[in-house]
Protein backbone atom coordinates (compact mmCIF):
# COMPACT_ATOMS: atom_id res chain seq x y z
CA UNK A 1 0.00 0.00 0.00
CA UNK A 2 1.15 3.63 -1.05
CA UNK A 3 1.69 6.07 1.09
CA UNK A 4 0.24 9.59 0.54
CA UNK A 5 3.64 11.23 -0.31
CA UNK A 6 4.65 8.58 -2.09
CA UNK A 7 5.44 9.27 -6.16
CA UNK A 8 6.61 6.70 -8.52
CA UNK A 9 10.14 7.48 -9.87
CA UNK A 10 9.27 7.35 -13.73
CA UNK A 11 7.03 10.54 -12.73
CA UNK A 12 9.17 12.39 -10.92
CA UNK A 13 11.60 11.72 -13.60
CA UNK A 14 9.51 12.75 -15.67
CA UNK A 15 8.91 15.83 -13.97
CA UNK A 16 12.56 16.57 -12.82
CA UNK A 17 13.26 16.20 -17.06
CA UNK A 18 10.35 18.60 -17.98
CA UNK A 19 11.64 21.33 -15.37
CA UNK A 20 15.46 20.85 -16.62
CA UNK A 21 13.97 21.10 -20.84
CA UNK A 22 11.93 24.17 -19.56
CA UNK A 23 14.80 26.05 -17.44
CA UNK A 24 17.19 25.02 -20.55
CA UNK A 25 14.99 26.44 -23.05
CA UNK A 26 14.95 29.44 -20.75
CA UNK A 27 18.51 29.59 -20.76
CA UNK A 28 18.82 29.34 -24.57
CA UNK A 29 15.91 31.42 -25.62
CA UNK A 30 17.44 34.67 -25.81
CA UNK A 31 20.14 33.35 -27.78
CA UNK A 32 17.68 31.74 -30.23
CA UNK A 33 15.69 34.40 -30.43
CA UNK A 34 18.60 37.37 -31.82
CA UNK A 35 19.65 34.33 -34.11
CA UNK A 36 16.33 34.12 -35.51
CA UNK A 37 15.92 37.83 -36.12
CA UNK A 38 19.51 38.14 -37.44
CA UNK A 39 18.59 35.44 -39.88
CA UNK A 40 15.42 35.48 -40.81
CA UNK A 41 14.18 39.20 -40.85
CA UNK A 42 17.02 40.47 -43.82
CA UNK A 43 15.41 37.29 -45.39
CA UNK A 44 11.87 38.45 -44.71
CA UNK A 45 12.96 41.54 -46.09
CA UNK A 46 14.89 40.98 -48.89
CA UNK A 47 12.24 38.80 -50.08
CA UNK A 48 9.65 41.63 -49.78
CA UNK A 49 11.53 44.30 -51.10
CA UNK A 50 11.95 41.88 -54.24
CA UNK A 51 8.05 42.63 -55.32
CA UNK A 52 8.82 46.67 -55.20
CA UNK A 53 10.39 49.17 -57.13
CA UNK A 54 12.80 50.00 -54.43
CA UNK A 55 15.75 52.09 -55.90
CA UNK A 56 17.79 54.60 -53.66
CA UNK A 57 17.69 57.44 -55.61
CA UNK A 58 14.48 57.91 -55.85
CA UNK A 59 12.46 56.65 -53.15
CA UNK A 60 15.40 56.57 -49.96
CA UNK A 61 14.75 54.29 -47.76
CA UNK A 62 11.12 53.66 -48.60
CA UNK A 63 10.17 50.04 -50.48
CA UNK A 64 8.30 52.73 -53.73
CA UNK A 65 5.79 51.27 -55.39
CA UNK A 66 4.93 47.52 -55.86
CA UNK A 67 5.80 45.89 -59.09
CA UNK A 68 4.86 42.53 -58.16
CA UNK A 69 6.90 40.47 -60.70
CA UNK A 70 8.06 43.31 -62.79
CA UNK A 71 11.57 43.40 -60.97
CA UNK A 72 12.24 39.23 -61.65
CA UNK A 73 10.90 39.30 -65.64
CA UNK A 74 13.05 42.66 -66.37
CA UNK A 75 16.23 41.03 -64.65
CA UNK A 76 15.92 38.32 -67.58
CA UNK A 77 15.88 41.09 -70.76
CA UNK A 78 18.94 42.57 -68.76
CA UNK A 79 21.79 41.52 -71.50
CA UNK A 80 24.51 42.06 -68.83
CA UNK A 81 22.78 39.63 -66.33
CA UNK A 82 22.57 36.88 -69.59
CA UNK A 83 26.06 37.36 -69.92
CA UNK A 84 27.10 36.83 -65.98
CA UNK A 85 24.28 34.10 -65.70
CA UNK A 86 27.07 32.24 -68.06
CA UNK A 87 30.25 33.74 -67.07
CA UNK A 88 28.66 31.99 -63.33
CA UNK A 89 28.23 28.54 -65.50
CA UNK A 90 31.43 28.19 -67.28
CA UNK A 91 33.20 29.40 -63.92
CA UNK A 92 31.45 27.05 -61.66
CA UNK A 93 31.56 24.06 -63.63
CA UNK A 94 34.92 24.25 -64.61
CA UNK A 95 36.26 24.99 -61.00
CA UNK A 96 34.01 22.11 -59.34
CA UNK A 97 35.19 19.56 -62.19
CA UNK A 98 39.17 20.22 -61.47
CA UNK A 99 39.02 20.83 -58.17
CA UNK A 100 37.73 17.32 -57.54
CA UNK A 101 40.09 15.63 -59.39
CA UNK A 102 43.14 17.27 -58.85
CA UNK A 103 41.74 17.07 -54.80
CA UNK A 104 41.14 13.39 -55.33
CA UNK A 105 44.78 12.79 -56.40
CA UNK A 106 46.20 14.91 -53.91
CA UNK A 107 43.97 13.31 -50.92
CA UNK A 108 45.04 9.83 -52.56
CA UNK A 109 49.18 10.61 -52.48
CA UNK A 110 49.16 12.24 -49.24
CA UNK A 111 47.43 9.48 -47.20
CA UNK A 112 49.68 6.73 -48.24
CA UNK A 113 52.97 5.89 -46.43
CA UNK A 114 55.03 8.54 -48.19
CA UNK A 115 57.99 10.29 -46.18
CA UNK A 116 57.89 13.75 -45.40
CA UNK A 117 53.86 13.46 -45.45
CA UNK A 118 53.07 16.01 -42.87
CA UNK A 119 55.20 18.87 -44.59
CA UNK A 120 53.60 18.13 -48.18
CA UNK A 121 50.41 18.55 -45.73
CA UNK A 122 51.46 21.87 -44.39
CA UNK A 123 52.12 23.18 -48.25
CA UNK A 124 49.38 22.19 -49.90
CA UNK A 125 46.87 23.37 -47.47
CA UNK A 126 48.94 26.89 -47.50
CA UNK A 127 46.50 28.34 -50.12
CA UNK A 128 43.61 28.11 -47.65
CA UNK A 129 45.24 30.09 -45.06
CA UNK A 130 45.20 32.98 -47.14
CA UNK A 131 42.63 35.74 -47.19
CA UNK A 132 40.56 35.86 -50.46
CA UNK A 133 41.94 40.00 -50.67
CA UNK A 134 45.59 38.77 -50.29
CA UNK A 135 45.46 36.03 -52.78
CA UNK A 136 43.48 38.10 -55.51
CA UNK A 137 46.49 40.80 -54.86
CA UNK A 138 48.94 38.65 -55.14
CA UNK A 139 47.58 36.73 -58.22
CA UNK A 140 46.60 40.09 -59.80
CA UNK A 141 50.69 40.94 -59.52
CA UNK A 142 51.52 37.48 -61.33
CA UNK A 143 49.20 37.88 -64.36
CA UNK A 144 50.58 41.90 -64.53
CA UNK A 145 51.25 41.43 -68.40
CA UNK A 146 54.97 43.27 -68.21
CA UNK A 147 56.67 42.08 -64.92
CA UNK A 148 54.48 39.18 -63.89
CA UNK A 149 55.71 35.75 -63.07
CA UNK A 150 53.55 33.65 -65.18
CA UNK A 151 54.61 35.56 -68.50
CA UNK A 152 58.23 35.52 -66.90
CA UNK A 153 58.40 31.45 -67.34
CA UNK A 154 56.50 31.92 -71.03
CA UNK A 155 59.02 33.77 -71.64
CA UNK A 156 61.69 31.08 -70.41
CA UNK A 157 59.53 28.47 -72.20
CA UNK A 158 59.41 30.02 -75.82
CA UNK A 159 55.80 31.50 -75.52
CA UNK A 160 54.86 35.02 -76.71
CA UNK A 161 53.62 37.23 -73.54
CA UNK A 162 50.16 36.85 -72.74
CA UNK A 163 47.39 40.05 -71.46
CA UNK A 164 46.03 37.51 -68.53
CA UNK A 165 44.10 39.82 -67.17
CA UNK A 166 43.24 42.70 -69.95
CA UNK A 167 42.20 39.93 -72.88
CA UNK A 168 38.65 38.79 -72.14
CA UNK A 169 39.92 35.64 -73.96
CA UNK A 170 42.12 35.01 -70.85
CA UNK A 171 40.91 36.70 -68.12
CA UNK A 172 38.47 33.87 -67.18
CA UNK A 173 41.10 31.07 -67.23
CA UNK A 174 43.02 33.16 -64.86
CA UNK A 175 40.41 33.42 -62.37
CA UNK A 176 39.53 30.03 -62.54
CA UNK A 177 43.59 29.19 -62.01
CA UNK A 178 43.21 31.50 -59.35
CA UNK A 179 40.47 29.25 -57.55
CA UNK A 180 41.97 25.90 -58.43
CA UNK A 181 45.24 27.29 -56.60
CA UNK A 182 43.57 28.40 -53.50
CA UNK A 183 40.26 25.88 -53.05
CA UNK A 184 41.80 22.52 -54.47
CA UNK A 185 43.29 21.61 -50.96
CA UNK A 186 39.85 22.60 -48.97
CA UNK A 187 38.70 19.38 -51.54
CA UNK A 188 41.67 17.25 -50.96
CA UNK A 189 41.45 17.85 -47.06
CA UNK A 190 37.92 16.96 -46.51
CA UNK A 191 38.51 13.61 -48.78
CA UNK A 192 42.14 12.51 -47.03
CA UNK A 193 39.56 12.47 -43.69
CA UNK A 194 36.90 10.47 -45.62
CA UNK A 195 40.02 7.98 -46.59
CA UNK A 196 41.35 8.10 -43.38
CA UNK A 197 38.07 6.79 -42.05
CA UNK A 198 37.89 3.64 -44.14
CA UNK A 199 38.81 0.61 -42.01
CA UNK A 200 42.31 -0.59 -43.28
CA UNK A 201 40.75 -4.35 -42.79
CA UNK A 202 38.38 -3.80 -45.72
CA UNK A 203 41.74 -3.65 -47.88
CA UNK A 204 43.02 -6.50 -46.53
CA UNK A 205 40.24 -8.92 -47.21
CA UNK A 206 40.41 -7.43 -50.62
CA UNK A 207 43.79 -8.12 -51.19
CA UNK A 208 43.08 -11.79 -49.49
CA UNK A 209 40.31 -12.09 -52.18
CA UNK A 210 42.78 -11.23 -54.80
CA UNK A 211 41.57 -7.66 -55.62
CA UNK A 212 43.47 -5.59 -57.91
CA UNK A 213 44.00 -1.87 -56.99
CA UNK A 214 41.73 -0.87 -59.58
CA UNK A 215 39.05 -3.19 -58.12
CA UNK A 216 40.05 -1.58 -54.57
CA UNK A 217 39.37 1.57 -55.76
CA UNK A 218 36.26 1.64 -57.72
CA UNK A 219 34.53 -1.07 -54.96
CA UNK A 220 35.63 0.01 -51.75
CA UNK A 221 37.41 3.65 -51.75
CA UNK A 222 34.82 5.47 -53.83
CA UNK A 223 31.69 3.90 -52.18
CA UNK A 224 33.25 4.47 -48.91
CA UNK A 225 34.31 7.94 -49.75
CA UNK A 226 30.55 8.84 -51.05
CA UNK A 227 29.92 11.36 -47.64
CA UNK A 228 32.93 13.03 -47.85
CA UNK A 229 32.46 13.54 -51.53
CA UNK A 230 28.95 14.75 -50.54
CA UNK A 231 30.35 17.27 -48.34
CA UNK A 232 33.29 18.76 -50.33
CA UNK A 233 31.20 19.43 -53.01
CA UNK A 234 27.98 20.93 -51.42
CA UNK A 235 30.49 23.20 -49.97
CA UNK A 236 32.47 24.11 -52.92
CA UNK A 237 28.64 24.90 -55.11
CA UNK A 238 27.80 27.46 -52.57
CA UNK A 239 31.13 28.72 -52.73
CA UNK A 240 31.81 28.51 -56.41
CA UNK A 241 28.44 30.15 -56.80
CA UNK A 242 28.99 32.86 -54.24
CA UNK A 243 32.87 33.73 -56.11
CA UNK A 244 33.07 37.83 -54.95
CA UNK A 245 36.13 39.02 -53.29
CA UNK A 246 38.97 36.92 -55.26
CA UNK A 247 37.27 37.94 -58.70
CA UNK A 248 36.85 41.77 -57.53
CA UNK A 249 40.44 42.11 -56.47
CA UNK A 250 42.05 40.90 -59.42
CA UNK A 251 39.55 41.53 -62.34
CA UNK A 252 36.23 43.89 -60.79
CA UNK A 253 34.22 42.15 -63.76
CA UNK A 254 36.39 42.88 -66.78
CA UNK A 255 37.19 42.83 -68.93
CA UNK A 256 34.09 43.50 -71.02
CA UNK A 257 32.32 41.44 -68.43
CA UNK A 258 33.98 38.16 -69.00
CA UNK A 259 34.89 37.55 -65.64
CA UNK A 260 31.49 39.12 -64.15
CA UNK A 261 29.49 36.56 -62.29
CA UNK A 262 26.52 36.53 -60.89
CA UNK A 263 27.26 38.11 -57.31
CA UNK A 264 29.48 41.03 -59.00
CA UNK A 265 26.49 41.47 -61.03
CA UNK A 266 24.35 41.79 -58.14
CA UNK A 267 26.91 43.66 -55.80
CA UNK A 268 26.95 46.24 -58.81
CA UNK A 269 23.45 46.94 -59.71
CA UNK A 270 22.84 46.92 -55.46
CA UNK A 271 26.02 49.67 -54.67
CA UNK A 272 26.54 51.44 -58.44
CA UNK A 273 22.93 51.69 -59.37
CA UNK A 274 21.36 51.32 -56.14
CA UNK A 275 18.22 49.46 -57.32
CA UNK A 276 17.66 47.17 -53.95
CA UNK A 277 14.40 46.05 -55.35
CA UNK A 278 15.98 44.52 -58.03
CA UNK A 279 19.06 43.31 -56.37
CA UNK A 280 16.78 41.25 -54.07
CA UNK A 281 15.00 39.70 -56.89
CA UNK A 282 18.36 38.72 -58.62
CA UNK A 283 19.53 37.44 -54.78
CA UNK A 284 16.79 35.29 -55.10
CA UNK A 285 17.30 33.98 -58.70
CA UNK A 286 20.80 33.29 -57.88
CA UNK A 287 19.07 30.61 -54.84
CA UNK A 288 16.84 28.98 -57.53
CA UNK A 289 19.88 28.83 -59.81
CA UNK A 290 21.84 26.93 -57.16
CA UNK A 291 18.93 24.39 -55.85
CA UNK A 292 19.24 22.65 -59.23
CA UNK A 293 22.50 21.39 -59.15
CA UNK A 294 22.50 20.64 -55.50
CA UNK A 295 19.48 18.42 -55.46
CA UNK A 296 20.92 16.50 -58.67
CA UNK A 297 24.06 16.12 -56.87
CA UNK A 298 22.66 15.50 -53.63
CA UNK A 299 20.57 12.43 -55.52
CA UNK A 300 23.32 11.03 -57.33
CA UNK A 301 25.50 10.40 -54.38
CA UNK A 302 22.77 9.10 -51.83
CA UNK A 303 20.69 7.28 -54.17
CA UNK A 304 17.81 5.62 -52.61
CA UNK A 305 18.86 5.55 -49.43
CA UNK A 306 18.60 8.85 -48.81
CA UNK A 307 21.42 11.79 -47.64
CA UNK A 308 20.27 10.72 -43.73
CA UNK A 309 21.86 7.59 -44.64
CA UNK A 310 24.50 8.32 -46.25
CA UNK A 311 25.83 10.90 -43.71
CA UNK A 312 25.20 8.09 -40.91
CA UNK A 313 27.92 6.05 -42.44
Amino acid sequence: MHGAGYMRPEKSRKKVSRKEGLMALLFIFPSLFILNAVGFFPLILSLLSSFFRWSMVKTGLSLGEFVGLTNYVSIFTERTFLTSLKVTFIYVTCVLVIEFFLGLALALSLTGNMRGKGLFRTIVLTPLMLTPVVVGLAWRLIFEPSFGIMNYFFEILGLPRINWLGDPRYALPAVIIVDIWQWTPFIALVLMAGLESIPLDIYEAAEVDGASRRAKFFSITLPLLKPAIFVALMFRIADAFKAFDTILMITRGGPAGSTETLTLWIYKVAFSHLELGMTSAASYILMLIVLPPVLILTRLLTGKEGLSALLRR
